[in-house]
């Protein structure tokens, strides 16, 4: 997907959340006025604001966020990068370099555990 496709995802999440852009963007720890033109398509978004995006609303799924693939909510309430350490250790820095590996990590583990459902599956 494209910057602009994942922007367009945040704004369709933030539609159906009823927050205000200045709500979301102090749950977030961005400025508001960055988080404004961020949503607006006027800045783009950096891969620590998508992880810190994904560790805010663990209900909003990765798969649907990053890729476009299956609903906005997660199905078990929790993102993809919920069940990194790395990623929800406040303390410890996550560079967008690092965060975009790290999601990428996550989404191609994810795959792999569904081409292996989908072998189960097509075995029966």
């Amino acid at each position: 997907m494209t910057e602009k496709e994942i922007i367009g995802k945040m704004n369709d999440f933030w539609a159906q959340s009823g927050k205000s852009k200045a709500e979301m963007s102090r749950e977030l720890g961005v400025d508001a006025g960055t988080f404004g033109n961020i949503l607006n398509g006027n800045r783009g978004v950096s891969a620590g604001l998508l992880s810190k995006f994904l560790e805010t609303y663990p209900s909003v799924s990765a798969e649907w966020l990053m890729r476009g693939v299956g609903s906005m909510y997660a199905s078990d309430g929790a993102a993809v990068v919920g069940n990194n350490n790395v990623a929800n250790n406040r303390n410890t820095t996550v560079n967008d370099t690092d965060a975009v590996r790290l999601l990428a990590n996550q989404l191609a583990e994810k795959d792999k555990q569904i081409n292996q459902l989908l072998q189960i599956i097509a075995a029966k």
